[in-house]
Protein backbone atom coordinates (compact mmCIF):
# COMPACT_ATOMS: atom_id res chain seq x y z
CA UNK A 1 0.00 0.00 0.00
CA UNK A 2 3.00 2.31 1.12
CA UNK A 3 4.50 1.40 -2.23
CA UNK A 4 1.40 2.42 -4.01
CA UNK A 5 1.07 5.48 -2.31
CA UNK A 6 4.51 6.50 -3.38
CA UNK A 7 3.96 5.63 -7.14
CA UNK A 8 0.74 7.98 -7.13
CA UNK A 9 2.67 10.72 -5.36
CA UNK A 10 5.89 10.30 -7.85
CA UNK A 11 3.40 10.77 -10.95
CA UNK A 12 1.71 13.44 -9.45
CA UNK A 13 4.56 15.37 -8.87
CA UNK A 14 5.63 14.94 -12.80
CA UNK A 15 2.43 15.62 -13.78
CA UNK A 16 2.74 19.03 -11.71
CA UNK A 17 6.21 19.80 -12.50
CA UNK A 18 5.10 19.03 -16.68
CA UNK A 19 2.60 21.79 -16.06
CA UNK A 20 5.13 24.20 -14.55
CA UNK A 21 7.33 23.62 -17.85
CA UNK A 22 4.20 24.59 -19.90
CA UNK A 23 2.99 27.68 -18.50
CA UNK A 24 6.81 29.18 -18.18
CA UNK A 25 9.07 30.45 -20.51
CA UNK A 26 12.70 30.32 -20.01
CA UNK A 27 13.98 33.67 -19.67
CA UNK A 28 16.04 33.27 -16.59
CA UNK A 29 19.62 33.35 -16.07
CA UNK A 30 22.07 35.11 -18.63
CA UNK A 31 23.80 33.29 -22.14
CA UNK A 32 21.83 30.16 -21.81
CA UNK A 33 23.51 26.85 -22.43
CA UNK A 34 20.42 24.56 -21.29
CA UNK A 35 19.25 22.64 -23.94
CA UNK A 36 16.05 22.75 -26.25
CA UNK A 37 13.17 20.69 -24.76
CA UNK A 38 10.65 19.33 -26.83
CA UNK A 39 7.12 18.64 -25.95
CA UNK A 40 3.62 18.32 -27.60
CA UNK A 41 0.86 20.44 -26.17
CA UNK A 42 -1.78 22.86 -26.78
CA UNK A 43 -0.95 26.68 -28.08
CA UNK A 44 -3.60 29.66 -28.06
CA UNK A 45 -3.82 33.16 -27.45
CA UNK A 46 -5.39 36.60 -28.45
CA UNK A 47 -4.24 39.48 -30.37
CA UNK A 48 -5.61 42.35 -29.12
CA UNK A 49 -5.38 46.02 -31.54
CA UNK A 50 -5.65 49.50 -30.66
CA UNK A 51 -7.34 50.53 -27.34
CA UNK A 52 -7.32 46.84 -25.98
CA UNK A 53 -10.36 45.98 -28.84
CA UNK A 54 -9.93 41.95 -29.95
CA UNK A 55 -8.27 41.80 -33.26
CA UNK A 56 -10.15 39.40 -35.39
CA UNK A 57 -9.13 38.23 -39.18
CA UNK A 58 -5.76 38.11 -38.36
CA UNK A 59 -3.31 34.70 -39.51
CA UNK A 60 -1.76 33.31 -37.27
CA UNK A 61 1.53 30.51 -37.67
CA UNK A 62 2.84 28.45 -35.38
CA UNK A 63 5.36 26.37 -37.25
CA UNK A 64 3.78 25.26 -40.21
CA UNK A 65 0.65 25.00 -39.20
CA UNK A 66 -2.08 28.72 -39.62
CA UNK A 67 -4.81 29.33 -37.99
CA UNK A 68 -6.99 32.91 -38.04
CA UNK A 69 -7.91 35.11 -34.69
CA UNK A 70 -11.85 34.85 -34.10
CA UNK A 71 -14.18 37.46 -33.37
CA UNK A 72 -12.40 38.14 -29.88
CA UNK A 73 -9.34 37.69 -31.41
CA UNK A 74 -8.55 34.24 -29.98
CA UNK A 75 -6.48 31.68 -32.00
CA UNK A 76 -5.73 27.66 -31.05
CA UNK A 77 -3.42 25.46 -32.14
CA UNK A 78 -4.24 21.99 -30.69
CA UNK A 79 -1.22 19.99 -30.84
CA UNK A 80 2.47 21.97 -31.17
CA UNK A 81 5.47 20.89 -30.50
CA UNK A 82 8.23 23.05 -28.67
CA UNK A 83 9.88 25.27 -28.89
CA UNK A 84 8.27 26.73 -31.44
CA UNK A 85 8.67 30.20 -33.53
CA UNK A 86 5.17 32.49 -34.12
CA UNK A 87 4.21 34.69 -36.69
CA UNK A 88 1.28 36.84 -36.94
CA UNK A 89 -0.03 38.53 -40.29
CA UNK A 90 -1.76 41.02 -41.48
CA UNK A 91 -1.54 41.40 -44.83
CA UNK A 92 -4.02 45.06 -44.78
CA UNK A 93 -1.54 46.55 -43.14
CA UNK A 94 0.93 44.60 -44.55
CA UNK A 95 2.38 44.30 -41.22
CA UNK A 96 4.22 40.83 -39.68
CA UNK A 97 4.91 40.24 -36.01
CA UNK A 98 7.42 37.55 -35.58
CA UNK A 99 8.54 35.43 -32.50
CA UNK A 100 11.73 33.73 -32.98
CA UNK A 101 12.07 30.11 -31.12
CA UNK A 102 12.98 30.39 -27.76
CA UNK A 103 16.24 28.79 -26.06
CA UNK A 104 14.17 26.23 -24.05
CA UNK A 105 11.09 26.23 -24.39
CA UNK A 106 8.20 28.65 -25.98
CA UNK A 107 5.23 30.02 -23.52
CA UNK A 108 1.90 27.85 -24.61
CA UNK A 109 -0.56 30.87 -24.17
CA UNK A 110 0.36 34.51 -25.97
CA UNK A 111 -1.30 37.60 -25.45
CA UNK A 112 -0.11 40.53 -27.67
CA UNK A 113 -1.59 43.83 -26.67
CA UNK A 114 -2.37 46.93 -28.40
CA UNK A 115 -1.22 45.37 -31.59
CA UNK A 116 -0.07 48.45 -33.89
CA UNK A 117 -3.46 48.94 -36.43
CA UNK A 118 -6.80 49.88 -36.49
CA UNK A 119 -9.25 46.85 -35.93
CA UNK A 120 -11.41 46.66 -38.94
CA UNK A 121 -14.16 45.37 -36.39
CA UNK A 122 -13.69 47.52 -33.50
CA UNK A 123 -16.45 50.25 -33.28
CA UNK A 124 -16.84 53.04 -30.99
CA UNK A 125 -19.11 53.39 -27.82
CA UNK A 126 -20.00 56.35 -25.47
CA UNK A 127 -20.60 57.23 -22.24
CA UNK A 128 -21.70 60.85 -21.81
CA UNK A 129 -22.07 62.54 -18.35
CA UNK A 130 -24.32 65.26 -17.74
CA UNK A 131 -24.32 67.31 -14.25
CA UNK A 132 -25.63 71.37 -13.03
CA UNK A 133 -22.58 73.97 -13.61
CA UNK A 134 -22.35 74.69 -10.22
CA UNK A 135 -20.35 71.50 -9.48
CA UNK A 136 -17.76 72.18 -11.45
CA UNK A 137 -15.13 74.55 -10.78
CA UNK A 138 -11.96 74.67 -13.30
CA UNK A 139 -10.82 70.87 -14.10
CA UNK A 140 -12.49 67.24 -14.11
CA UNK A 141 -11.79 63.47 -15.22
CA UNK A 142 -14.72 61.00 -16.27
CA UNK A 143 -13.46 56.99 -15.49
CA UNK A 144 -14.83 54.47 -16.38
CA UNK A 145 -13.61 51.40 -15.07
CA UNK A 146 -14.14 48.30 -17.39
CA UNK A 147 -14.46 44.74 -15.82
CA UNK A 148 -12.26 43.95 -18.68
CA UNK A 149 -9.25 45.51 -16.32
CA UNK A 150 -9.30 48.42 -18.57
CA UNK A 151 -9.28 52.06 -17.72
CA UNK A 152 -10.62 54.39 -20.27
CA UNK A 153 -10.93 58.27 -19.15
CA UNK A 154 -12.16 61.64 -21.17
CA UNK A 155 -12.55 64.74 -19.99
CA UNK A 156 -14.91 66.42 -17.94
CA UNK A 157 -16.49 70.00 -18.44
CA UNK A 158 -18.49 72.89 -16.99
CA UNK A 159 -22.01 70.82 -17.73
CA UNK A 160 -20.68 67.31 -18.18
CA UNK A 161 -18.32 65.11 -20.65
CA UNK A 162 -17.88 62.10 -22.00
CA UNK A 163 -15.55 58.61 -22.67
CA UNK A 164 -15.48 57.05 -25.65
CA UNK A 165 -13.86 53.71 -26.33
CA UNK A 166 -13.70 50.91 -29.17
CA UNK A 167 -15.66 47.60 -29.00
CA UNK A 168 -15.62 44.61 -30.80
CA UNK A 169 -18.94 44.46 -33.08
CA UNK A 170 -21.34 42.16 -30.81
CA UNK A 171 -19.27 42.56 -27.64
CA UNK A 172 -20.09 44.06 -24.53
CA UNK A 173 -18.65 44.52 -20.76
CA UNK A 174 -19.80 46.24 -17.63
CA UNK A 175 -17.98 48.70 -14.88
CA UNK A 176 -17.40 51.03 -12.87
CA UNK A 177 -18.19 54.67 -13.47
CA UNK A 178 -16.32 57.76 -11.38
CA UNK A 179 -16.43 61.54 -12.21
CA UNK A 180 -14.04 63.63 -10.39
CA UNK A 181 -13.74 66.98 -10.24
CA UNK A 182 -10.81 69.34 -8.98
CA UNK A 183 -9.82 72.92 -8.57
CA UNK A 184 -6.58 73.98 -10.89
CA UNK A 185 -3.96 77.43 -10.10
CA UNK A 186 -3.37 79.59 -12.37
CA UNK A 187 -0.69 77.78 -14.18
CA UNK A 188 -3.23 74.54 -15.08
CA UNK A 189 -2.06 72.55 -12.44
CA UNK A 190 -3.96 70.83 -9.87
CA UNK A 191 -4.46 71.88 -6.68
CA UNK A 192 -7.13 70.70 -4.96
CA UNK A 193 -9.33 67.24 -5.09
CA UNK A 194 -13.43 68.89 -4.80
CA UNK A 195 -15.91 66.60 -4.83
CA UNK A 196 -16.55 63.43 -6.92
CA UNK A 197 -19.14 60.64 -8.11
CA UNK A 198 -18.77 56.94 -7.90
CA UNK A 199 -21.48 54.50 -9.67
CA UNK A 200 -23.20 53.05 -6.93
CA UNK A 201 -24.08 49.57 -9.82
CA UNK A 202 -22.13 48.37 -12.80
CA UNK A 203 -22.69 50.37 -16.20
CA UNK A 204 -23.46 47.48 -18.79
CA UNK A 205 -22.80 49.27 -22.61
CA UNK A 206 -22.87 47.21 -25.79
CA UNK A 207 -20.42 47.86 -29.00
CA UNK A 208 -21.90 50.91 -30.78
CA UNK A 209 -24.12 52.10 -28.39
CA UNK A 210 -24.16 55.30 -26.20
CA UNK A 211 -24.80 55.33 -22.55
CA UNK A 212 -25.95 58.75 -20.78
CA UNK A 213 -25.74 59.35 -17.36
CA UNK A 214 -27.82 62.27 -15.63
CA UNK A 215 -26.19 63.68 -12.33
CA UNK A 216 -27.83 66.00 -9.63
CA UNK A 217 -25.81 68.10 -7.04
CA UNK A 218 -27.06 65.36 -4.10
CA UNK A 219 -24.88 62.29 -6.43
CA UNK A 220 -21.72 64.25 -5.78
CA UNK A 221 -19.66 63.52 -2.73
CA UNK A 222 -16.82 65.75 -0.86
CA UNK A 223 -13.22 64.90 -1.22
CA UNK A 224 -11.60 65.67 2.29
CA UNK A 225 -8.52 63.72 2.00
CA UNK A 226 -5.47 63.67 -0.43
CA UNK A 227 -2.36 62.08 -0.58
CA UNK A 228 1.03 63.76 -1.87
CA UNK A 229 3.90 61.84 -3.64
CA UNK A 230 7.29 64.08 -4.83
CA UNK A 231 8.62 62.88 -8.16
CA UNK A 232 12.32 62.85 -9.73
CA UNK A 233 12.19 62.20 -13.25
CA UNK A 234 16.27 61.23 -14.24
CA UNK A 235 15.51 61.39 -18.70
CA UNK A 236 19.06 60.30 -20.05
CA UNK A 237 21.82 62.86 -20.71
CA UNK A 238 21.26 65.16 -23.35
CA UNK A 239 17.68 64.31 -24.32
CA UNK A 240 15.15 66.74 -24.54
CA UNK A 241 11.92 65.76 -22.54
CA UNK A 242 8.86 66.63 -24.65
CA UNK A 243 6.37 65.60 -22.00
CA UNK A 244 5.96 64.68 -18.17
CA UNK A 245 2.78 63.80 -16.76
CA UNK A 246 0.73 62.09 -14.46
CA UNK A 247 -2.81 60.63 -14.44
CA UNK A 248 -4.58 58.13 -12.08
CA UNK A 249 -5.24 54.96 -12.07
CA UNK A 250 -8.09 53.14 -10.34
CA UNK A 251 -7.60 49.07 -9.43
CA UNK A 252 -5.25 47.42 -11.45
CA UNK A 253 -6.36 48.21 -15.24
CA UNK A 254 -4.68 49.10 -17.87
CA UNK A 255 -5.43 53.02 -19.54
CA UNK A 256 -5.04 52.85 -23.00
CA UNK A 257 -6.94 56.00 -24.35
CA UNK A 258 -5.18 58.38 -25.96
CA UNK A 259 -2.46 60.28 -24.23
CA UNK A 260 -3.73 63.55 -24.15
CA UNK A 261 -7.27 62.70 -22.99
CA UNK A 262 -5.73 60.84 -20.00
CA UNK A 263 -3.47 63.29 -18.47
CA UNK A 264 -4.74 64.92 -15.23
CA UNK A 265 -1.35 67.47 -15.34
CA UNK A 266 1.69 67.99 -16.84
CA UNK A 267 5.18 69.98 -15.30
CA UNK A 268 7.65 71.94 -16.72
CA UNK A 269 10.30 70.29 -14.63
CA UNK A 270 11.94 67.00 -13.24
CA UNK A 271 11.12 67.39 -9.93
CA UNK A 272 7.62 67.87 -9.22
CA UNK A 273 4.75 66.74 -6.63
CA UNK A 274 1.66 64.99 -7.94
CA UNK A 275 -1.44 65.11 -5.32
CA UNK A 276 -4.43 62.15 -5.32
CA UNK A 277 -7.50 62.12 -3.81
CA UNK A 278 -8.30 59.85 -0.68
CA UNK A 279 -11.33 57.69 -0.51
CA UNK A 280 -13.27 57.70 -3.96
CA UNK A 281 -12.25 53.99 -4.56
CA UNK A 282 -9.97 50.93 -3.40
CA UNK A 283 -6.62 50.92 -4.70
CA UNK A 284 -6.29 54.54 -5.92
CA UNK A 285 -2.89 55.27 -7.60
CA UNK A 286 -1.19 58.22 -9.58
CA UNK A 287 1.31 57.04 -13.06
CA UNK A 288 3.35 59.23 -13.97
CA UNK A 289 5.96 59.35 -16.49
CA UNK A 290 8.08 60.99 -19.55
CA UNK A 291 8.95 60.96 -23.40
CA UNK A 292 12.18 62.40 -24.25
CA UNK A 293 14.50 62.03 -27.35
CA UNK A 294 17.97 62.81 -28.49
CA UNK A 295 19.37 64.90 -31.76
CA UNK A 296 20.33 61.15 -32.74
CA UNK A 297 16.94 59.78 -32.90
CA UNK A 298 17.04 57.79 -29.90
CA UNK A 299 13.89 58.08 -27.35
CA UNK A 300 12.87 57.36 -24.45
CA UNK A 301 8.86 56.16 -22.77
CA UNK A 302 9.01 56.32 -19.18
CA UNK A 303 6.25 55.49 -17.25
CA UNK A 304 5.42 53.63 -13.75
CA UNK A 305 2.26 53.46 -11.02
CA UNK A 306 3.13 54.77 -7.97
CA UNK A 307 3.01 55.00 -4.07
CA UNK A 308 6.17 56.30 -2.40
CA UNK A 309 7.92 59.37 -3.57
CA UNK A 310 9.90 58.25 -6.76
CA UNK A 311 12.58 58.36 -8.92
CA UNK A 312 12.29 57.08 -12.75
CA UNK A 313 15.15 56.27 -14.43
CA UNK A 314 15.66 55.67 -18.29
CA UNK A 315 17.45 52.80 -19.15
CA UNK A 316 20.02 53.66 -21.99
CA UNK A 317 19.29 53.30 -25.41
CA UNK A 318 20.32 50.17 -27.52
CA UNK A 319 23.73 50.81 -29.52
CA UNK A 320 23.59 49.43 -33.12
CA UNK A 321 26.83 47.76 -33.74
CA UNK A 322 26.61 45.83 -37.02
CA UNK A 323 25.72 46.36 -39.58
CA UNK A 324 26.94 49.70 -40.24
CA UNK A 325 24.12 52.53 -41.60
CA UNK A 326 23.97 52.59 -45.64
CA UNK A 327 25.62 48.52 -45.97
CA UNK A 328 24.55 46.42 -48.66
CA UNK A 329 24.20 43.10 -46.80
CA UNK A 330 23.89 39.19 -47.66
CA UNK A 331 20.21 37.49 -46.73
CA UNK A 332 22.13 35.58 -44.16
CA UNK A 333 23.73 38.89 -42.23
CA UNK A 334 22.93 39.09 -38.24
CA UNK A 335 21.92 42.39 -37.04
CA UNK A 336 23.38 43.12 -33.65
CA UNK A 337 22.93 45.78 -30.97
CA UNK A 338 24.60 46.50 -27.54
CA UNK A 339 26.75 43.31 -26.87
CA UNK A 340 25.14 40.53 -28.95
CA UNK A 341 23.70 38.37 -26.46
CA UNK A 342 22.79 35.35 -26.86
CA UNK A 343 19.85 35.74 -23.98
CA UNK A 344 19.48 38.65 -21.87
CA UNK A 345 16.89 38.88 -18.39
CA UNK A 346 14.97 41.28 -16.73
CA UNK A 347 14.28 42.95 -20.16
CA UNK A 348 13.52 42.28 -23.92
CA UNK A 349 13.70 43.85 -27.14
CA UNK A 350 11.43 44.87 -30.41
CA UNK A 351 13.34 45.21 -33.42
CA UNK A 352 11.62 47.01 -36.52
CA UNK A 353 12.14 46.96 -40.31
CA UNK A 354 10.32 48.77 -42.11
CA UNK A 355 10.75 48.61 -46.00
CA UNK A 356 11.67 52.25 -47.43
CA UNK A 357 8.92 51.67 -50.00
CA UNK A 358 5.31 51.24 -50.53
CA UNK A 359 3.10 49.72 -51.61
CA UNK A 360 -0.58 52.02 -51.73
CA UNK A 361 0.76 54.08 -49.14
CA UNK A 362 1.64 51.19 -46.81
CA UNK A 363 5.06 50.11 -45.94
CA UNK A 364 5.75 46.31 -45.13
CA UNK A 365 6.65 46.56 -41.27
CA UNK A 366 8.44 43.41 -39.55
CA UNK A 367 8.14 43.91 -35.29
CA UNK A 368 10.45 40.91 -33.98
CA UNK A 369 10.53 40.52 -30.15
CA UNK A 370 13.60 38.95 -28.90
CA UNK A 371 15.42 38.16 -26.00
CA UNK A 372 18.64 37.90 -27.33
CA UNK A 373 20.53 41.21 -28.46
CA UNK A 374 21.15 39.91 -32.56
CA UNK A 375 19.17 38.78 -35.08
CA UNK A 376 19.39 36.69 -38.56
CA UNK A 377 17.41 38.33 -41.55
CA UNK A 378 16.94 35.54 -43.33
CA UNK A 379 13.94 34.13 -40.90
CA UNK A 380 12.01 37.22 -42.36
CA UNK A 381 12.38 35.94 -45.68
CA UNK A 382 9.22 34.92 -47.01
CA UNK A 383 7.25 34.06 -44.07
CA UNK A 384 4.30 36.10 -45.07
CA UNK A 385 5.32 39.67 -46.81
CA UNK A 386 7.28 37.96 -49.17
CA UNK A 387 11.22 37.91 -50.42
CA UNK A 388 12.76 40.42 -49.01
CA UNK A 389 15.95 40.04 -50.84
CA UNK A 390 16.89 43.67 -53.14
CA UNK A 391 14.62 45.59 -50.99
CA UNK A 392 15.60 48.74 -48.22
CA UNK A 393 14.92 48.74 -44.43
CA UNK A 394 14.64 51.59 -42.03
CA UNK A 395 15.86 49.49 -38.95
CA UNK A 396 15.72 50.46 -35.11
CA UNK A 397 15.83 48.40 -31.68
CA UNK A 398 13.79 49.10 -28.39
CA UNK A 399 14.50 47.86 -24.95
CA UNK A 400 12.05 47.21 -23.09
CA UNK A 401 13.51 47.21 -18.75
CA UNK A 402 12.21 45.49 -16.17
CA UNK A 403 10.43 42.76 -17.18
CA UNK A 404 11.12 39.85 -19.14
CA UNK A 405 9.29 38.62 -22.68
CA UNK A 406 7.62 35.88 -20.24
CA UNK A 407 5.80 38.67 -18.50
CA UNK A 408 4.74 40.66 -21.52
CA UNK A 409 3.15 38.15 -23.17
CA UNK A 410 1.58 36.93 -20.06
CA UNK A 411 -2.96 36.82 -20.24
CA UNK A 412 -4.15 39.56 -18.23
CA UNK A 413 -0.44 41.16 -18.22
CA UNK A 414 -1.32 45.02 -17.10
CA UNK A 415 1.28 47.51 -18.61
CA UNK A 416 0.97 49.84 -15.88
CA UNK A 417 5.38 50.04 -15.75
CA UNK A 418 6.98 51.26 -18.89
CA UNK A 419 11.21 51.64 -19.36
CA UNK A 420 11.37 51.84 -23.01
CA UNK A 421 14.52 53.26 -24.75
CA UNK A 422 14.73 53.36 -28.03
CA UNK A 423 17.84 53.47 -30.46
CA UNK A 424 18.95 55.70 -33.55
CA UNK A 425 17.76 54.27 -37.11
CA UNK A 426 19.86 53.00 -39.75
CA UNK A 427 19.47 51.68 -43.30
CA UNK A 428 20.46 48.42 -44.23
CA UNK A 429 20.15 47.12 -48.32
CA UNK A 430 19.57 43.05 -49.02
CA UNK A 431 21.11 41.90 -51.73
CA UNK A 432 19.01 40.38 -55.00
Amino acid sequence: MQNNQSKIKGLFTAFALMLVLIYLLSAQGCESTSESLTMNAQVSGYIMGLYNAPFSGLSVSVGDKTTSTNYFGYFLFPHIDYPYQLTVLDTNNRKCIYIPKRDKMTKNNITIQNYPAQNPGMISSEIIVTYPSGEFTSGGKIIFRASSENEYIGDAGITGGSVDFGMARGTSFGGKLYVLLYTKDNNNHIIKYDKYYASPDCINIGAGETYSLNLSSSDFKPITQQSSYHVDLNPLQNHIVDMRYFYINIGYGFTINNLNNVVFDTFNTNSFDVDVPVGIANDVYPVVGFLSHDASGNSSDIFSRIDVNTALDAPPPPTLVLPVNNSNVDINTELVFNQGLGHVENKFYKLYLIDTTSINQQHSTFEVYLDKEKFNLSELNNIGLGNIKGKTFYWKVELYSGNDINTYFSYGYQELNKFMSQSEQRVLTINP
